[in-house]
């Protein structure tokens, strides 16, 4: 009896040590959320538009690399943040001197990056990425005229909504083409 109650014991310590195992790695991977703001960042030419980003749950992020692309060019970078520090060698040069990353953000698992100088090409989706721990969120940033949206833009509009599936894009989609044919049919 003894024998069969020391099995059983090492059974469930065995047992304990690969949930505690397994729960630590889902807990380490990809289970972190970064959330953007859902409407659009709306500026004006010349004016500064900041970007921010939130992890959920918040983590101090000094050590992490961070990156912004943009998501409608290519993925190009904006900006970027290694070992600690601001990297310019990977920016897009229009963005060269014009972004400022928030380091006192960081600590509390707030990724701010402000774009100074903004011009009418500045407007798309800016994706945030924290590639470590597997989080990213895109945002839209809209310079200039709000109420004018450039074949460009709702092209590349329509390429995300068809990446993202489910009812909720369908419903934007229709949204979208009932303002643009309402616009155009008053403009006519």
């Amino acid at each position: 009896l003894q024998h069969n109650f020391n099995n059983c014991q090492q059974i469930c310590c065995l047992f304990l040590e690969l949930t505690v195992s397994v729960v630590c790695f889902f807990l380490s991977t990809g289970n972190h959320h970064v959330s953007c703001p859902t409407p659009p960042i709306e500026a004006e030419e010349g004016d500064v538009a900041e970007l921010q980003c939130r992890l959920d749950p918040s983590v101090d992020l000094r050590k992490e690399t961070l990156d912004f692309t943009r998501a409608d060019i290519n993925k190009e970078v904006v900006h970027a943040y290694r070992h600690e520090k601001d990297q310019t060698d990977p920016q897009m040069d229009q963005y060269r001197d014009r972004t400022t990353l928030i380091h006192e953000d960081l600590i509390r698992g707030i990724i701010s990056l402000n774009i100074s100088s903004l011009n009418l090409t500045d407007s798309g989706l800016y994706t945030c990425y924290v590639p470590d721990l597997e989080a990213s969120c895109t945002m839209n940033v809209t310079v200039g005229d709000l109420f004018f949206i450039s074949p460009q833009h709702f092209l590349i509009f329509i390429q995300e909504l068809r990446r993202i599936r489910g009812l909720v894009p369908l419903l934007v989609l229709v949204f979208f083409s009932l303002l643009l044919s309402s616009l155009f049919s008053e403009s006519w």
